[in-house]
């Protein structure tokens, strides 16, 4: 029987010291060396811990990430293109593609959808517009 040189729960902390590591700057470009090297593992027995751990690729985890801010930001009513650059994107169309890719529906549709379920779930919300044109003020 061969006994292991490292326990696992040590290889696994330094997977989290990356996953950490993502968590907080995964809106920057983070290449999977540099996840690597902070984990002091090489580049695919990096990827294979990871991946052990956590269910998905560090690559896949860090679209992820750029996905669930995508939605809080686009719930907030920020524009698309806003969107795309805080998350980390250079290129409107690759953020789109990928986020249609993984939610299902482009980003101006998930924004929309998004307020109209806000407006169904606070009915005293009333476009100010809607308000202008009535003659109705809010004072």
């Amino acid at each position: 029987m061969e006994k292991e040189i490292f326990p696992k729960h040590y290889l696994y902390r330094r997977i989290v010291r990356a996953k950490v590591f993502i968590d907080e700057h995964f809106t920057k470009d983070i290449s999977i060396q540099d996840l690597a090297q902070i984990s002091c593992f090489s580049p695919y027995y990096f990827i294979r811990l990871f991946k052990d751990l956590y269910g998905i690729t560090p690559r896949q985890y860090i679209v992820l990430k750029k996905m669930q801010a995508a939605e809080g930001l686009l719930s907030q009513g920020k524009p698309v293109k806003d969107v795309c650059f805080l998350i980390g994107y250079e290129s409107l169309q690759t953020f789109s593609t990928q986020f249609k890719k993984i939610k299902g529906v482009s980003p101006s549709k998930f924004k929309k959808a998004m307020q109209r379920k806000l407006a169904k779930e606070n009915p005293s919300f009333i476009p100010n517009c809607f308000l202008q044109q009535s003659h109705y003020f809010i004072r």
